[in-house]
Formats: structure tokens, C-alpha cells, sequence
């Protein structure tokens, strides 16, 4: 597992009421996926001290960065230094998501005192 990993965060059940209804973070897994709240989103998430920046998402099938070989498709950093430019600066964060209104949200773990276990089946997890 890598301490700086990316996280494609899921939103919330009422982008008006998080994360003051969510009292387990664990819950955050189960909640919808809402692209259009992403900019609530990230500014919720930047509030409770979670490190934030923008990650390419999928359009038409492929990523956004338009390179119809991309490995990692909706998976990797829009900024130039990736986790290194995560934020809770919320001009900043509004000025991202104003540029890239569909970005996901990726959150910089260890800078922002997460632990993440990516356990995935289909790698034999």
C-alpha cells in the first residue's frame, strides 16, 4: 500500500447536510455518487481536514485527459504535482473545481492523517 495514495471519495446522501450526518467514516463507502456536488464535496471534506485536489474523470468511456491509452483512466491527478499540491484552501479547491467542474476528488491520505486499505478481489485482495 502507498502512504500517498489517491482516494476516489464517495458523496453524500444530501450534499446540504454532510459531513454533519455522517458520524462514522466509514459510511462514506456506501454513500451515492453525485458529480454534480463535487465541488460541495470537496469543501466538505477540506472542512473536516481532509487534504484534497482534482483527478481525472471519464467521459465517453475514457478519461478526460485525452489519451485514448491511458492506464490509469479516471484514476490519476489533473495538477501537475498530484497529492503534492492536495489542499484544504477553499479558494483554492474553488478555483479547481471551477476550471474542472467534473473532476473526482482525490484525497491525500497520509497528509491528511488517513489509512486506507485497498482490498481488491479481482487482484486477488
Amino acid at each position: 500500500m502507498h502512504n500517498d495514495s489517491v482516494v476516489k471519495t464517495a458523496l453524500t446522501k444530501d450534499a446540504n447536510t454532510f459531513p454533519h450526518d455522517v458520524t462514522d467514516t466509514r459510511e462514506l463507502c456506501a454513500l451515492p455518487w453525485r458529480p454534480a456536488n463535487n465541488l460541495k464535496a470537496a469543501l466538505d471534506y477540506a472542512s473536516i481536514g481532509w487534504r484534497v485536489f482534482p483527478i481525472h474523470s471519464i467521459r465517453n468511456g475514457l478519461c478526460d485527459c485525452d489519451n485514448r491509452k491511458c492506464q490509469s483512466p479516471g484514476k490519476h491527478p489533473i495538477t501537475p504535482r498530484g497529492h503534492k499540491d492536495a489542499t484544504t484552501d477553499p479558494i483554492k479547491i474553488k478555483e479547481w473545481w471551477s476550471s474542472w467542474p467534473k473532476a473526482n476528488i482525490g484525497a491525500y491520505c497520509s497528509g491528511s492523517g488517513m489509512v486506507v486499505f485497498d482490498v481488491d478481489p479481482r487482484n486477488g485482495g
